[in-house]
């Protein structure tokens, strides 16, 4: 996700170690496992999962709103109004009121103000104003007045490649905190429709 090999990362993180300050480290055993606190997080895990069968936390901050839970399958993590959920093949991350999700079939990215969808076969973009959709050589606009089809090979791909590209800086808007830019998306799908009316 960070685009840095493992070693890189390794290297960042050492040269940062002089600078990390945890606070004490305490280690408690009791009848549901070992729990660990190091500095604002504490680290718990029910190894046979009897006393917490459905989820079980394994880690969290002082406060209730940080904390990394699992339920065997999928792991999720709350902290600073984000939630990163990873399992199955699968990856949500919202931020704020952004957010996208990932799995092998599909990627979507999200605002308050639109839904892009993106597979193998199908692109479809949903906002207030408009709904497009291209499959194959189908292009299919939907606004409140009208609807219009088209079968051009040369837009569907132009939209396909303008919308992959839009999904690829969305998701790493949301990754980076940035507000997902709704405009710019408007202004050139607009555009390469234009170019074909």
């Amino acid at each position: 996700m960070t685009g840095k090999s493992a070693n890189q990362l390794s290297v960042e993180t050492a040269s940062r170690a002089d600078d990390l300050d945890v606070g004490r480290i305490r280690l408690r055993d009791g009848c549901m496992g070992d729990r660990w606190k190091i500095g604002p997080l504490i680290f718990d895990w029910d190894g046979d999962g009897e006393h917490h069968p459905k989820e079980r936390w394994l880690a969290k901050g002082t406060g209730s709103n940080t904390y990394v839970t699992t339920n065997g399958h999928r792991a999720t993590a709350k902290w600073n109004g984000s939630i990163l959920s990873v399992g199955d093949g699968s990856m949500e991350l919202s931020a704020g009121s952004d957010s996208f999700s990932y799995s092998p079939a599909e990627v979507k990215t999200a605002s308050p103000l639109h839904t892009l969808r993106v597979t193998e076969d199908k692109i479809t973009l949903d906002i207030r104003k408009f709904t497009l959709k291209v499959s194959g050589d189908t292009v299919v606009f939907r606004t409140e007045d009208k609807t219009s089809r088209t079968e051009s090979n040369a837009l569907a791909n132009d939209l396909r490649s303008l919308l992959t590209e839009t999904a690829k800086k969305q998701v790493s808007d949301v990754m980076e905190g940035t507000p997902i830019d709704i405009g710019e998306m408007l202004n050139t799908t607009e555009e390469a429709l234009a170019k074909y009316d």
